[in-house]
């Protein structure tokens, strides 16, 4: 059986047409799916009822960029109008594309496409700690979007 080798780096993530590049540390994207992407139900004899559920494709997206940076800044533009008048909002789109080399020279790309991208939670949580917690120079924005992947 021959040896499979996946190698990262270079990932991009988009959002309202800005690449985002003033990342905290550690995982600064995160995407989950919140739902199934069917649900099913066992009848009388054995039948079984699947149902597909468009909640599915769904998504949480959580991004750690450094507090006060340009991208802080652009993204909070948004946050400010969706508070002040969520009727003017402009509903984001963006992707997140990872690229995958398989240790032979050739890449592939796993790119999930955002759409409705829109605030869930304030990013308002701030942390003061004397002994240099890094958190404290850390914004986390959280959103949920439709997600679509593509692979190759």
């Amino acid at each position: 059986m021959a040896e499979t080798y996946r190698l990262t780096g270079d990932d991009s993530f988009v959002l309202w047409n800005r690449v985002i590049s003033d990342l905290a540390d550690g995982s600064v994207v995160n995407i989950v799916a919140d739902n199934n992407i069917a649900n099913s139900v066992v009848g009388k004899n054995g039948n079984i009822i699947i149902a597909k559920d468009e909640q599915g494709k769904k998504c949480t997206v959580e991004l750690r960029v450094l507090k006060g940076s340009p991208d802080d800044q652009f993204i909070m533009q948004y946050y400010k109008t969706y508070e002040m008048d969520s009727a003017l909002f402009i509903v984001g789109n963006g992707s997140f594309s990872k690229r995958l080399g398989d240790g032979f020279g050739n890449v592939v790309f796993d790119t999930r496409y955002l759409r409705a991208v829109h605030f869930t939670k304030a990013p308002y949580d701030a942390v003061q700690n004397v002994n240099g917690e890094t958190d404290q120079a850390v914004t986390v924005y959280s959103f949920q979007a439709i997600v679509d992947r593509t692979v190759g």
